[in-house]
């Protein structure tokens, strides 16, 4: 179990999750019309409001018992596929975002419009050194731009053709503070050099049943190096001091919408992204997966073990929530810079909170994790569609 011992000394966990909010606007998933899916509700009403369900990622295998991985808001009538897969062929590489990987794809109901998460990765580099047997892959660092463009697409957009790819500054620059920031302890410590967020986004197109689509791009690549001295017991290790470089490729997204409503659209995809929060208790089972692996040596390679459900208080879970939420608003602001924190709703009836869109004074359940949000104090969806809706009550007063 060399390699796993090996892998303690270069290899340094990141955890970049997130939700936060958008402000509303007037041009809506649904502006004055109800989800086809609904045919008996009337189509007729001059009211704005947006009408979303609750969307949930479920991990039955990777745990001691099912969890709940993550959560997020989408339109009401768009179809969702959201998957968590293992990976133990990767157990030498103990690093969260090699042992597994979550996707998912929601779309509108014809298809012109989708939003698709691609699996995070991670890969090493070791400069005057040569590992005979790496635990990791192996790749000089690259820019996001090179990632996207030379390895991701021709993984999951076949054939696919660049148009343009920029560089997302201010996304790259609010990220970077807030790594350093969470790993504050280890760079005071000397054990980084450097650490560095590079963001963009890509636009191509590519050919699906015949027709050519468009498609953009937003993800991070995340680089951290440090250096070791000459005498590391390293393998081939050249007698020159050596830097050790983590990369990971963070929270990619791809968006689909027809060319004439680019703009317009860039809303919904902000808020489905915001609203998206990943369970803490899971990702506390899946570090200690990593960590379990890490300095167990008589594990076998090729395995994983079960990871455990951790109990967390309700503090703990709303710190990192907020966590999450302070690292999604770079992305959610490269979709739409008119961003707001997600807003907490009250049911009256059990006492239940709900985290929903911010910007809308009124909210209203169906009881089925569905929900609409308005600003029209006279709008009763009860009324309205004729079904049980009730009002939610703000939690704290809205903010505009």
């Amino acid at each position: 179990m060399r390699r796993k011992a090996f892998m303690s000394a270069v290899i340094s966990l990141i955890a970049l999750a997130g939700a936060s909010l958008i402000h509303a606007r007037r041009s809506l998933y649904s502006v004055g019309q109800t989800p086809p899916s609904r045919p008996s509700q009337p189509p007729n009403s001059s009211t704005a409001y947006v009408r979303l369900k609750m969307v949930r990622i479920v991990d039955n295998a990777g745990l001691s018992e099912p969890a709940e991985v993550m959560t997020m808001l989408i339109p009401a009538d768009w179809k969702f596929e959201g998957h968590v897969k293992w990976h133990p062929e990767n157990s030498s590489c103990p690093d969260s975002e090699n042992l597994s990987s979550i996707t998912f794809r929601a779309a509108s109901p014809d298809g012109l419009l989708s939003f698709e998460r691609f699996p995070n990765t991670f890969w090493m580099w070791i400069t005057n050194s040569i590992a005979a047997d790496p635990p990791c892959p192996l790749h000089e660092p690259v820019s996001a731009e090179t990632y996207v463009t030379d390895q991701l697409l021709p993984e999951v957009r076949s054939g696919a053709r660049v148009l343009s790819a920029q560089p997302e500054r201010e996304m790259s620059r609010i990220t970077t503070e807030l790594v350093r920031r969470g790993n504050a302890t280890a760079i005071g410590l000397g054990h980084y050099v450097t650490l560095q967020a590079d963001c963009t986004r890509v636009t191509y197109e590519y050919r699906i049943d015949g027709h050519t689509v468009q498609e953009s791009m937003l993800g991070t690549l995340i680089t951290m190096s440090n250096r070791r001295p000459a005498n590391f017991s390293g393998k081939g290790n050249s007698g020159k001091s050596s830097e050790y470089y983590s990369v990971h490729a963070s929270d990619f997204y791809a968006s689909r919408t027809p060319q004439e409503q680019a703009e317009p659209n860039g809303i919904i995809f902000a808020r489905i992204l915001i609203s998206s929060r990943a369970n803490p208790r899971w990702i506390a089972g899946r570090k200690e997966i990593v960590s379990r692996l890490r300095h167990d040596p008589e594990h076998p390679d090729g395995a994983l073990p079960r990871g455990k459900l951790p109990e967390m208080t309700g503090q703990q879970v709303a710190d990192a929530y907020r966590r999450q939420a302070e690292a999604r608003m770079p992305h959610a602001k490269a979709y739409d810079p008119s961003v707001l924190p997600l807003e907490t709703f009250i049911d009256s009836r059990t006492n239940e909170t709900v985290e929903l869109n911010g910007g809308f004074e009124f909210a209203w359940s169906n009881n089925f994790d569905e929900y609409i949000l308005t600003n029209d104090s006279k709008f009763s969806p009860a009324v309205e569609f004729k079904e049980d809706w009730v009002p939610l009550r703000h939690a704290a007063p809205p903010q505009h």
